[in-house]
């Protein structure tokens, strides 16, 4: 499937789950990361797009640990305490 075909199931899938939950005049902005279907999804909508800074910094970070020839290891714990941080917050 073309990514802009899947940016259109996935602004569908959205789009019904606002309605569903009736949260269409309290959704402004949706936060994706930053795959280009993502963000052509909420494209298609009428709300804003927000890239998740944490996403773009572990990208980043392993970028880096990668260019510097840092061990697997040293990268799953950065990863897993970055995961930590994010999502308990």
């Amino acid at each position: 499937m073309e990514d802009r075909h899947f940016a259109d199931l996935i602004a569908q899938h959205f789009s019904g789950v606002i309605d569903e939950w009736q949260l269409s005049t309290k959704v402004t902005t949706i936060g994706t990361d930053n795959a280009f279907n993502m963000i052509n999804a909420v494209k298609k909508m009428p709300y804003q797009s927000l890239p998740c800074v944490a996403h773009a910094f572990q990208l980043s970070v392993k970028k880096g640990m990668d260019e510097a020839g840092a061990s697997r290891i040293s990268y799953t714990g950065c990863s897993d305490t970055l995961e930590f941080n994010v999502h308990h917050d």
